[in-house]
């Protein structure tokens, strides 16, 4: 079985410096590269369960970090 490394272009590392220059903290960095689809390997999800980072990483990732509560439900379901 042939594996394939995983090489960092330059719309990586690009991704990378704009996160780091758009963050205001740590977690605020996190939450960028889950916005920007980085995925994390599932042992380090694991590790960083429950974590603040975690959460960040998971909103940014789902998108729930930025829209409000009532935009995530649907009209339909008789939210209202």
């Amino acid at each position: 079985m042939k594996t394939t490394k995983a090489k960092l272009t330059l719309p990586t590392l690009t991704r990378l410096k704009l996160a780091l220059t758009i963050a205001d903290s740590a977690t605020g960095f996190v939450f960028f590269l889950g916005y920007q689809q980085f995925v994390i390997a599932p042992a380090l999800r694991r590790l960083f369960a429950r974590s603040k980072w975690h959460r960040a990483w998971l909103s940014g990732y789902t998108g729930a970090g930025i829209m409000d509560v009532i935009e995530r439900f649907d009209e339909t379901e008789g939210l209202y």
